[in-house]
């Protein structure tokens, strides 16, 4: 075990620089047009697509090789499934990818793989939601695929050969290679990473665990009780920069915090957010380090970046213009020239005649959703002054030339398009290395005018 050998530890608190949002642009707001499909769960790319996993009542994948708005297809859904809770990825044996389905009732979770993305096959069948997928070599010649299986007594990791379909177990391909329930009792895995040969995971109860060799697994104890404070309640998020691992907490009280170590035994606090209670997930695009956070409150979830590891800045905050957008399940992965963002559109709505009882209704949303930052030089769009029109005629809005792909939101794909009823426009323009640019143009209606003959002099008639 690590033993924790600092004394102190320099403390950061974030205070927010003041600029302008990033430049982020649609991929879906919608849900895929399914707003039963609550989150936008995972997402990986996998042979030239970008694959993406749906929840939270319509488990669904659905893939693009684009990115762009409207360009995304469903590649798989199942009876009974209401969460793709994970997706992985391996390029040994020309390939696979593999997908988390949790199912109820008629049906049990179950992990599917595919050498294609579209022809899937039972790979493990579980008895309880598989949190997690990581193909991972350790000190073998190929990938084993790694299932993070949680029960109720806690998380139960088991392997198996990427290649070996073996669900139900029957010829002994799968190995437990780690069983909180009998570890530690009641403890999750709440995020992974693989990075420098090693497989790392941090816990709900704010540890850090690694191997080698998926076999052997080691406590870091330098991260005991969540950095010493006990308000970090869960190691939410994992990554690797500028050689340094960072770990992301959950800590409601405090707010959340971020945390690196070179020599996984000291430790320093780089960043506290007090607004924020988890940091989701961290990612590594365009030479930075960026991280994104769910709010504490009923405001938009933030998004930020770091050239050096330390020195954090805005790159969104106002949830995209929805404050729906919370970061919950936020998720990051780059595909293309693009650094993407997935996470759930969800309010919980008011109850009816509180506090003497009532129902709520429904709940806010839009459907998942996936932003993108682009990497690259994006273009320019201005869609120019907002029209007033008469009722019954129309006017053409006009996105300018020279871009590789429109989407307005009509669901026009052409340069141009001509409406007629009142409302907000919006075009989705992507240049030749995928960047895009988005704008908006309202169109008001106006009555066409009344001529009133009634008071006019009689007519005179010769005669």
């Amino acid at each position: 075990m690590k033993k924790l050998l600092f004394s102190s530890i320099t403390f950061f608190s974030c205070i927010f620089i003041a600029n302008a949002q990033d430049p982020w642009t649609p991929s879906v707001t919608d849900g895929f047009g399914n707003v039963n499909n609550q989150i936008v769960k995972c997402m990986t790319p996998f042979k030239g697509d970008l694959y993406a996993g749906a929840a939270d009542y319509a488990g669904e994948l659905y893939k693009s090789s684009t990115g762009n708005m409207g360009s995304w297809s469903l590649m798989f859904n199942a009876p009974y499934v209401s969460r793709i809770d994970a997706l992985g990825t391996t390029t040994d044996g020309g390939g696979y990818i593999y997908l988390s389905a949790y199912a109820s009732g008629s049906d049990v979770p179950k992990v599917y793989g595919s050498p294609d993305g579209t022809t899937w096959t039972n790979y493990y069948q579980a008895s309880n939601a598989v949190s997690y997928i990581v193909p991972f070599k350790g000190t073998g010649a190929v990938d084993s695929v790694y299932l993070f299986e949680d029960g109720p007594f806690g998380t139960i990791i088991h392997r198996s050969l990427f290649s070996t379909y073996d669900p139900l177990d029957t010829l002994g391909s799968w190995q437990t290679v780690l069983d909180f329930s009998i570890v530690e009792p009641y403890t999750l895995v709440t995020s992974t990473l693989v990075s420098g040969g090693k497989l790392y995971i941090g816990t709900g109860s704010a540890e850090l665990w690694s191997t080698t060799n998926g076999t052997v697994w080691t406590k870091n104890d330098s991260v005991a009780n969540g950095f010493s404070n006990p308000n970090n309640m869960q190691i939410t998020a994992l990554g690797s920069f500028s050689g340094y691992i960072y770990a992301g907490t959950y800590n409601y009280s405090d707010g959340a915090q971020i945390w690196r170590s070179s020599d996984e035994i000291h430790w320093t606090m780089v960043q506290q957010y007090p607004a924020y209670d988890k940091i989701t997930a961290f990612a590594v695009a365009g030479g930075e380090l960026w991280a994104t956070m769910h709010s504490n409150g009923s405001y938009a979830g933030a998004i930020v970046k770091s050239s050096d590891g330390i020195t954090f800045t805005i790159s969104n905050s106002n949830g995209f213009g929805d404050a729906n957008n919370q970061g919950d399940y936020g998720n990051m992965v780059v595909f293309g020239n693009n650094l993407y963002y997935g996470q759930r559109n969800y309010a919980y709505a008011a109850i009816a005649h509180p506090p003497t009882g009532g129902t709520r209704a429904p709940a806010l949303t839009t459907g998942g959703q996936i932003w993108r930052y682009c990497l690259g030089v994006p273009p320019t769009l201005s869609l120019g002054a907002d029209h007033t029109i008469c009722s019954g005629t129309s006017v053409t809005l006009n996105a300018g030339a020279g871009a590789s792909a429109y989407y307005w939101s009509n669901g026009a794909t052409t340069q141009t398009t001509s409406v007629s009823a009142p409302g907000n426009y919006f075009c989705t323009i992507t240049n030749a290395i995928g960047c895009s640019a988005n704008d908006t143009v309202a169109v008001f209606n106006t009555p066409a005018p009344t001529i009133l003959l009634g008071n006019l002099p009689p007519a005179l008639c010769k005669g």
